[in-house]
């Protein structure tokens, strides 16, 4: 079965990765189309789409956390959310989809709908992690809030506090 492409395809096809399809909330995948930047392909695209014509009638279809300049020069990973019932399928096909960022849908359920004819597609995903590092004092929570009996291997901090701590109990029994 063909897709009903929709929303300016023939615009779209020379140029994209992707076809919105308003009416539907579809994120469309071109056919053809074997990877995909969630960041480039679908976020970057759906803003410019919202520009043409009237399409900013439809319901948001995204929305982004991350990308936050760090100390180091670096940026924070972003994150994308589909919003408002919008989905992404892919082309109509047997086909391998690499699927780079990520992505999550805020209704819980999972961002990608089956096409419409049955296709073996196998969709691998490449996320980032976004914990770059954990403060000092979320280490200094963790380690001072565990039970010394889990740190009684020797040459440990925690077999030292242990010690430390015998010997503050006697002193103390015998004051």
């Amino acid at each position: 079965m063909q897709y009903a492409y929709f929303a300016d395809y023939w615009i779209w096809a020379n140029q994209s990765k992707v076809t919105f399809d308003g009416e539907n909330k579809l994120i469309l995948i071109n056919p053809g189309v074997t990877s995909i930047n969630i960041e480039a392909d679908i976020y970057s695209n759906w803003k410019e789409w919202l520009q043409l014509y009237d399409y900013a009638k439809f319901l948001q279809a995204l929305r982004s956390t991350g990308g936050d300049p760090l100390p180091s020069g670096d940026f924070l990973g972003g994150t994308f959310f589909l919003m408002n019932g919008w989905k992404i399928r892919t082309w109509e096909g047997d086909h391998s989809l690499v699927v780079v960022g990520n992505i999550y849908s805020e209704d819980g359920l999972a961002p990608f709908v089956p096409t419409l004819d049955h296709w073996n597609i196998l969709v691998t995903s490449t996320v980032s992690n976004l914990i770059d590092k954990i403060s000092s004092d979320a280490v200094a929570s963790l380690v001072w809030e565990q039970l010394s009996a889990n740190h009684k291997n020797a040459g440990t901090k925690g077999k030292e506090l242990a010690d430390a701590l015998k010997i503050l109990k006697i002193l103390l029994a015998n004051a």
